[in-house]
């Protein structure tokens, strides 16, 4: 999930305080963590636009990013843990 100020990984483990989880640390590939890293970037760049986008169709694109990287980050952690993709905005 996308997130003004925070990392774009979040653990919500149920019955754990949910919280940010720098993508760093889960030993996935550097590449994996540039990316996340840029797309939370892309999102924190429009807080300077009430988090909008000008253009619905960047808008779509930053989505199906975002959706792409969840599957990516699901295909490098395996059974390890369940991920699921929120946008924000």
């Amino acid at each position: 999930m996308a997130d003004y100020c925070a990392f774009p990984v979040w653990d919500r483990t149920p019955g754990a305080d949910p919280g940010e989880v720098d993508p760093a640390t889960l030993g996935v590939s550097s590449e994996l963590v540039r990316e996340l890293t840029e797309w939370n970037a892309q999102y924190e760049s429009i807080a300077a636009n009430d988090f909008r986008f000008d253009d619905r169709a960047a808008f779509g694109a930053w989505k199906r990013r975002g959706r792409g990287l969840a599957n990516w980050l699901q295909r490098e952690l395996g059974n390890t843990a369940r991920v699921t993709y929120h946008r924000s905005g």
